[in-house]
């Protein structure tokens, strides 16, 4: 976390595996970013799309390798994803609402989404660990 960024995962958030931290922690950016824009270069954001497009992306990935390892959470992680991104899908529309993002808009889009994303994906991380402690593929 840099000095100033409001938001940040706990390393024991971390799953360890083929770049999903990277992409938590690129969402992750992406709030800490409408946050300073908001605080720090004295404007407010409109729109959560760069936010929403992101977790499409990272959603697609995340399941590509939940299938390819055979992970068998991965329906209710498809139904959870769904749900996620429904959340920043009405999160973007209270945007619109509201004429632009506020600081609730902000917290939500991490608590709500980021942070529950990331929590959710614990139960994979596990799975993989387990997969690498009794040789894996």
């Amino acid at each position: 976390m840099s000095k100033g960024e409001k938001f940040f995962l706990p390393s024991a958030f971390h799953i360890h595996y083929d770049g999903i931290d990277a992409e938590h922690e690129e969402l992750v950016r992406i709030v800490n970013g409408l946050f300073a824009a908001k605080h720090t270069d004295g404007h407010r954001p409109d729109s959560l799309e760069p936010f929403i497009r992101l977790l499409g992306i990272h959603f697609e990935n995340e399941e590509r390798h939940m299938a390819a390892l055979a992970y068998p959470g991965l329906a209710w992680h498809r139904d959870h994803h769904a749900e996620c991104l429904a959340r920043a899908r009405e999160l973007a529309l209270e945007c619109e609402r509201r004429g632009g993002i506020d600081d609730e808009i902000i917290d939500r889009c991490f608590e709500e989404v980021v942070h529950e994303v990331a929590r959710a994906d614990l139960k994979f991380g596990e799975f993989v660990e387990g997969r690498e402690d009794s040789g894996g593929d």
